[in-house]
């Protein structure tokens, strides 16, 4: 079985173009003879595969990684990422992402795990919030 360990990462597409970094994009990493191999993964999360149990463990190691799950994500846990009040209407949720994401990616040393946590909390609170009545 291939034991990889997951990234997610926003890339620069090197054209000149206002988007960059695009993403954010799902990487493995895994060494094989002595090499490290990279694999593209996509835009959907691949640990969504791991069972309950590898879930809880995971989440047990650092509480946040729940937002990475569908099963343990709670819009509690997307605020306090966030770092926002609960019931933070979208466009304060939006803005805040906004000047956080603008801000972790003004530093030549990307603080890439702070963004993949804030990028998922604001990708969790978009779906909850935009798709209900």
């Amino acid at each position: 079985m291939e034991s990889w360990t997951y990234r997610l990462e926003h890339v620069r597409c090197g054209k000149p173009c206002k988007a960059c970094p695009h993403g954010p994009y799902w990487y493995g990493y895994r060494k094989e003879r002595g090499k490290t191999l990279k694999k593209y993964f996509g835009k959907e999360d691949p640990r969504h595969k791991e069972s309950s149990k590898e879930i809880d463990k995971i989440v047990l190691e650092d509480p946040r990684e729940a937002i990475f799950y569908e099963e343990t994500a709670t819009k509690d846990l997307a605020y306090e990422i966030l770092e926002l009040p609960f019931n933070t209407t979208w466009p304060e949720v939006k803005e805040k992402y906004q000047k956080e994401r603008e801000y972790l990616m003004a530093y030549p040393a990307i603080d890439w795990v702070a963004v993949e946590y804030l990028s998922a909390a604001y990708h969790y609170l978009k779906n909850v919030l935009t798709t209900s009545s």
